[in-house]
């Protein structure tokens, strides 16, 4: 279980498609579960900005809410197509 502050831009994070293409992979190769998985995980610390975009995109498409963690994480197009590539 998650908890604590930014919940929202977690949870947006966590079902984006660079946390289950790129990072969730990575992770699940070195092993572990729980804490050690999740020490595992880099993630940004999100400003206030950011912070009240993911509470507004909370209901929002999945689509939209790729592009905010896309542009949270300054994403090039390069690595934005291998995202998006099966």
């Amino acid at each position: 279980m998650v908890s604590g502050s930014f919940l929202e831009f977690l949870l947006i994070f966590f079902n984006s498609k660079l946390f289950n293409k790129i990072i969730l992979p990575s992770a699940n190769n070195t092993g572990g579960k729980g804490i050690d998985f999740m020490n595992k995980v880099y993630c940004v610390m999100p400003n206030q900005k950011q912070i009240q975009e993911s509470i507004a995109l909370i209901n929002a498409s999945d689509y939209e809410k790729d592009n905010f963690i896309n542009t949270v994480f300054e994403l090039s197009e390069l690595q934005k197509q291998y995202l998006y590539s099966i």
